[in-house]
């Protein structure tokens, strides 16, 4: 089985509908990582990694990009340790 331990890198998959990353060990989204697909990508699952923030600007920074997808309809992001209390964010 392949884990990853960062958002890989979604250039060249400029139709790419759904991705599913959950139960890895990603820590972070990064800024502009979504901008390839911000026209196509519906379906995000980031559950079940390691994603947290320092800070409330790392958090909305994050949360910047995921608003960037256009067209996108299903999100999770269950079992984060962001998901515990996040910064000034109700999840």
């Amino acid at each position: 089985m392949l884990f990853f331990s960062q958002i890989p890198d979604l250039n060249g998959l400029p139709n790419l509908q759904t991705l599913k990353l959950e139960d890895n060990y990603i820590e972070s989204i990064p800024q502009n990582i979504f901008d390839p697909v911000v026209k196509s990508l519906m379906t995000l699952d980031l559950a079940g990694n390691n994603i947290q923030f320092n800070t409330k600007e790392e958090a909305d920074m994050a949360f910047d990009e995921i608003k960037k997808l256009e067209v996108l309809t299903n999100l999770s992001l269950m079992r984060n340790p962001f998901t515990k209390s996040v910064l000034g964010y109700k999840v």
